[in-house]
């Protein structure tokens, strides 16, 4: 509890933070929805893009600290997913604008990608929002604006493909792998720690290609090995839901 309150619990686990504030925001944003107009809850979203999405990447590119970033808290920069995601899930946007969106996307993913390899081969540091080995994720980092992007692309993308997904001959068999995905992540940090010094041993010396591609495979099987194994322990589905 006391590593909980201090934000020192393990790295991955940030997330919980910001669930427990979206959680927190619900009777306000549900009052919000239910008895406001579109035009305020638009306003809101405006809001939140440019406080949590916008601002935190501009400080990046012009170098500058802007002390307000943290001045919009309700529920922090995932806010814009929670309101984003209601909206796209019960209004119907027309051809053009789902055009757009796409279009949007697709130019934010491979900006996004050019700019974070790029950066991250050419550029040892970036100030404010580095990873801690070194990659910049300034404009791939979820919070962001070229990725906000690209989820709201993919959102749409979803709901215009419901039926087809629905046909699809393997949707009963999609609860499986899901139902762990949790219990995956959960385990995943201690599996790293424990097998990462394994793996470079046993492909430090391979191109960066494969260990790109065979670290997070390896990572991910185990993990979810682990999380089937640990779930049959009674009681274990409490700590691994």
């Amino acid at each position: 509890m006391q590593s909980f309150l201090a934000e020192s619990i393990i790295g991955p686990y940030w997330f919980f933070y910001s669930i427990i504030a979206l959680y927190l925001c619900v009777p306000v944003l549900s009052s919000l929805v239910q008895y406001g107009s579109d035009r305020l809850l638009l306003y809101l979203i405006g809001l939140v893009i440019f406080f949590k999405s916008v601002l935190p990447l501009a400080a990046v590119i012009f170098g500058q600290s802007m002390p307000f970033l943290n001045s919009l808290p309700l529920g922090g920069g995932y806010l814009q997913y929670f309101l984003l995601g209601w909206y796209i899930a019960n209004h119907e946007l027309s051809g053009k604008k789902r055009k757009w969106i796409y279009l949007l996307g697709i130019g934010m993913l491979a900006l996004e990608i050019a700019l974070t390899l790029g950066l991250s081969y050419q550029t040892p540091r970036l100030p404010y929002y580095n990873y801690s080995l070194g990659y910049i994720k300034n404009f791939y980092d979820i919070a962001n604006f070229p990725e906000l992007c690209v989820v709201v692309a993919l959102f749409t993308w979803l709901k215009q493909s419901e039926e087809k997904i629905r046909s699809w001959n393997f949707k009963d068999q999609l609860p499986k792998p899901t139902g762990i995905t949790f219990g995956i992540y959960l385990l995943h940090p201690f599996v790293i720690f424990y097998l990462l010094p394994f793996l470079q041993s046993w492909l430090g010396t391979s191109p960066v290609g494969v260990r790109c591609l065979a670290y997070p495979i390896v990572i991910y099987l185990v993990s979810a090995l682990l999380t089937i194994i640990l779930r049959k322990i009674p009681g274990a589905k409490y700590v691994l839901p």
